[in-house]
């Protein structure tokens, strides 16, 4: 148990968990009640009461999936029989939504599939805008936001004007993916859009989703007085409607406590939440990750590392537990910096260690996802128009955005075989120089920024004609087609001087960065397999003569 109190007083936010409804919008799905226990029980016959019912659902999913998966699906079985069909699209994508939710993507996908294809084929403008309404959340969860903010955009386009409180969750999901793309005036407007709304409505449900999301980003932006400004309205309508803020709600509260310098008062926030070591009344099991998580950096600040080791004990057993990847690798980096803090230098470094391992992994996993996703979406004829994505995204480096070793492979076999006395081609492999050394001084976020800042100079530096590529880890590739030998080696200087020259201050601290180079041509002569394995060779012995430096055609 973790108990973030010195004392048993009592919590600032008292927990209240009779109120199912706040306004006209859900905030605690009761499962129990009499409409939904008649759908279960298949009792409901009439299509008004049956809508009614759905279009709670479609709100109480965000907060309670679980709960939602039973009677989601007794909808559908009830729709098809009353042989309404738009009203069976519907509940079959509420439960994709609930499969998203819980984890099961794939399984997700299908459904959001088959309902955008039977609304393009049927012309139902609601169906279609609940079925983007899952693929951008999908796309989210996965991490390719330029297709969830797509998505997220034709589910409003789509939704009827008229429509709401539903319609306004199909506009939350629209501001969040604008904020975290990077478009955050244009996100602002809508939240502000949404909360007026909200308020004019009394939907408080609606308008603590909102407050909470603005107080987030604010606080990620790191403006503690607009974000206070905004938990200070969270709490002042919980109190007003008589309800309790949730753990994700708290959490935020927490987090901007601690943005504040003041973490007693989070550690009141969230005793509310875990002090008796259980996750009922959370909406979402990441909640509950996310106040395990902030409990720990609340003890740390509080200087009771003992209780900061047991929360993230606690973190660490609920996210292997429920699977929460993505928390795991903050709960790794978490542990290296207790490790770090009580002087254990080894343990930290393996540990962070661990966490750059974790990271990968998981980055490794979301494009797995994403290209399984895109595999489903290529079914119907809307996805068809996005082949060209797809396609990039397995010749594509998602760091630098360069093409990736299978593009290199295929281009360089078409122009190896192309290449002639008169029409040579040449390539430069690059490798920069201590590169290990880079991410252990800085961070595994540091190593990323220069590979990027490496693959922009190179990609500046490429000829007319010619391509550049990462083959994997720190190693790039240059195709410089039409260039013989001493044309290729004084291009692959002017890029050893340009990585030389370039200020690396904002991105390594003053750590300088260099680059060695292989060079090597073909005149019709040389295979790919062989051009490469000359190129590499020279690159060899440049790394093992001194680096930074580029080693070309023998001379004499």
């Amino acid at each position: 148990m973790v108990d973030l109190q010195q004392d048993d007083g009592p919590a600032d936010h008292p927990r209240v968990t009779s109120v199912d409804e706040i306004g006209v919008g859900v905030r605690r799905f009761d499962p129990s009640s009499e409409a939904v226990r008649s759908l279960t029980a298949g009792r409901i016959s009439d299509p008004a009461a049956l809508i009614r019912v759905v279009e709670q659902l479609e709100v109480a999913v965000s907060w309670d999936a679980r709960a939602v998966a039973e009677p989601a699906a007794a909808a559908v079985r009830t729709a098809a029989a009353l042989g309404d069909e738009v009203l069976e699209w519907r509940a079959r994508l509420l439960v994709a939504d609930v499969d998203r939710r819980l984890g099961q993507l794939e399984a997700a996908a299908r459904g959001a599939r088959d309902g955008l294809a039977w609304a393009q084929s049927h012309d139902q403008d609601l169906v279609r805008a609940r079925a983007h309404r899952v693929w951008s959340s999908l796309l989210r969860t996965v991490g390719d936001l330029p297709g969830a903010l797509e998505h997220a955009v034709l589910a409003v386009r789509w939704f009827p004007e008229d429509a709401a409180p539903v319609r306004a969750h199909h506009l939350v999901g629209l501001a969040t993916v604008l904020d975290e793309s990077g478009s955050t005036t244009e996100a602002l407007r809508h939240y502000r859009e949404i909360l007026d709304r909200a308020t004019a409505r009394e939907d408080w449900a609606l308008a603590l989703l909102v407050l909470n999301n603005l107080a987030y980003s604010e606080f990620e932006r790191g403006d503690a007085v607009a974000a206070s400004e905004h938990t200070a309205r969270m709490e002042e309508i919980a109190r007003r409607a008589h309800v309790d803020l949730d753990g994700m709600e708290l959490d935020t509260v927490a987090r901007v406590q601690l943005l504040l310098d003041r973490p007693d008062d989070a550690a009141r926030t969230l005793q509310a939440v875990i002090g008796d070591g259980r996750s009922e009344g959370l909406n979402e099991r990441t909640s509950w990750a996310d106040c395990l998580l902030t409990a720990v950096e609340v003890h740390r600040r509080l200087g009771r590392d003992a209780d900061a080791q047991a929360a993230l004990d606690q973190a660490r057993r609920f996210c292997e537990t429920f699977g929460l990847d993505g928390h795991l690798v903050q709960v790794r980096l978490a542990q290296a910096e207790l490790h770090a803090r009580a002087g254990r230098w080894r343990e930290a470094y393996e540990e962070h260690c661990r966490y750059h391992a974790a990271g990968e992994a998981l980055r490794s996993l979301r494009r797995e996802q994403q290209a399984q996703l895109m595999g489903v979406m290529l079914q119907v004829d809307e996805a068809r128009r996005d082949s060209a994505r797809y396609e990039r995204l397995a010749t594509e480096d998602p760091l630098t955005g360069l093409p990736n070793r299978r593009w290199v492979d295929q281009e360089l076999d078409r122009r190896a075989a192309a290449a002639t006395p008169m029409q040579p081609l040449s390539v430069a492999l690059i490798d920069i120089d201590r590169f290990k050394a880079i991410n252990d001084t800085g961070s595994h976020a540091t190593g990323d920024a220069v590979l990027v800042a490496v693959a922009g100079l190179l990609r500046a530096a490429v000829p007319p004609q010619g391509a550049a590529g990462r083959l994997g880890g720190d190693e790039f590739i240059m195709v410089m087609p039409a260039l013989d030998g001493p044309d290729a080696e004084a291009l692959a200087v002017g890029l050893a001087e340009a990585v030389r020259a370039h200020d690396w201050t904002a991105v390594t601290g003053g750590l300088p960065v260099r680059v060695t180079l292989g060079v090597a041509t073909s005149y019709g002569d040389l295979s790919r397999a062989e051009l490469l394995g000359r190129a590499d060779e020279r690159l060899y012995l440049g790394k093992r003569s001194g680096r930074d430096q580029v080693v070309g055609h023998p001379t004499g």
